[in-house]
């Protein structure tokens, strides 16, 4: 590891990374706040998207044995057992992604709290 001197090692080097430590998890935050957006306004959508995409699993399938085996599986019950479960569990499932949010607003607000003591620190130094 490299060692340097204060006066060569600006402090700006420390405060570009932590911007992009920033800005990174910004888009990260927002892609997960454009799909949770996108899952509550589609959901019913999303439910037969879901079906027709196992009714034509099923259909496609080679063997007559295994197709009506993934018939009564998948058609009859799984995604309507998905859904169920995820509908009855639905503030247990908020609750986690609004923890996952906080964690992530809070890194961010942290991020931007050293960026600026970084900067504070090299101001008084110089």
């Amino acid at each position: 590891m490299w060692k340097y001197p204060d006066s060569v090692m600006p402090c700006s080097f420390y405060d570009q990374h932590i911007g992009h430590f920033f800005i990174f998890l910004f888009i990260i935050f927002a892609l997960l706040l454009a799909v949770g957006i996108w899952a509550v306004v589609e959901k019913d959508s999303l439910k037969t998207q879901v079906r027709k995409m196992l009714k034509d699993a099923v259909e496609h399938y080679d063997e007559p044995e295994k197709k009506k085996f993934m018939d009564n599986i998948q058609t009859k019950g799984c995604a309507d057992r998905v859904f169920d479960f995820i509908s009855k569990h639905v503030i247990i499932i908020a609750g986690i992604t609004i923890g996952i949010g906080v964690v992530m607003l809070l890194g961010m607000i942290f991020s931007m709290c050293l960026c600026c003591e970084i900067r504070r620190g090299a101001e008084d130094k110089y």
